[in-house]
């Protein structure tokens, strides 16, 4: 579980984060000097989520393209075929998960009431 002091760092952190874009974009003197960085760098922002649009590998891919078309063909082919196969066996185990939680649910007493525990013991 992830500690609570974690968490408020982070969404404190992104709420400053977001709330210093709102105050740039509605500043009137700033507005069109930020909205213009922002563009010419490729970064927008809004809640939780920070966008890096760039050009930089083009050249790279093109050059690949050129080089081996067929091996770019499969490797788009294999990646298209293990998201499928992957998004299919986590809704596989997202059910059994599922399945096995309301089970527990539903038992008057759950598995884990009869396990033994280990305690610390001290010394004298």
């Amino acid at each position: 579980m992830i500690p609570i002091p974690v968490v408020v760092c982070v969404v404190g952190g992104w709420c400053v984060i977001y709330l210093g874009d709102v105050l740039l974009r509605s500043s009137s003197a700033l507005k069109s000097s930020y909205e213009d960085w922002l563009a010419a760098n490729g970064l927008s922002l809004s809640p939780f989520h920070v966008r890096w649009q760039t050009g930089l590998l083009n050249r790279l891919f093109a050059k690949w393209g050129r080089w081996k078309p067929r091996f770019l063909y499969h490797w788009f082919n294999l990646g298209m075929v293990f998201g499928v196969v992957a998004m299919f066996g986590s809704i596989i185990l997202l059910t059994k998960t599922l399945m096995q939680t309301l089970a527990q649910m539903m038992t008057d007493s759950p598995e884990g009431s009869n396990e033994q525990m280990l305690q610390v013991v001290g010394w004298k």
